[in-house]
């Protein structure tokens, strides 16, 4: 497939199968590459091979980022930079942190609802 800059990257982390892992396309001097928030480096950017040895991308989207030229996606980028936190500061954050947006994360939203009614049907369960 044919990437291009700006474009984000819904992938599927191997070692985490339920959760998906988001990303932004960068193209530095014609090298493909990814910005993206991690557990254990925080924000970086890495070749998309390097992204991809335990990532499967399964969705591409375009987004406004798609318009930023290479020095102001590079801009936003390093404007949004700050340690990964699952909750406060992961890497849907970063994507709308660098997209100029409220932060957000549908997956931690998923999980919380299917938490409070697992615990609502235990709890209906043990009564």
């Amino acid at each position: 497939m044919q990437y291009s800059q700006g474009l984000i990257l819904k992938s599927r982390v191997e070692e985490i199968p339920l959760l998906f892992h988001f990303a932004v396309v960068f193209i530095d001097n014609g090298e493909l590459k990814v910005m993206h928030n991690t557990v254990d480096q925080d924000v970086i950017i890495e070749s998309f091979s390097e992204y991809s040895e335990d990532r499967v991308v399964e969705e591409v989207w375009e987004s406004g980022l798609i318009n930023y030229s290479k020095d102001e996606l590079y801009e936003s980028f390093n404007r949004c930079k700050k340690p990964f936190d699952t909750i406060n500061y992961n890497c849907e954050h970063l994507i709308d942190c660098m997209l100029g947006h409220p932060r957000k994360s549908e997956q931690l939203y998923r999980v919380g609802l299917i938490t409070v009614a697992l615990l609502l049907a235990y709890s209906i369960y043990r009564a």
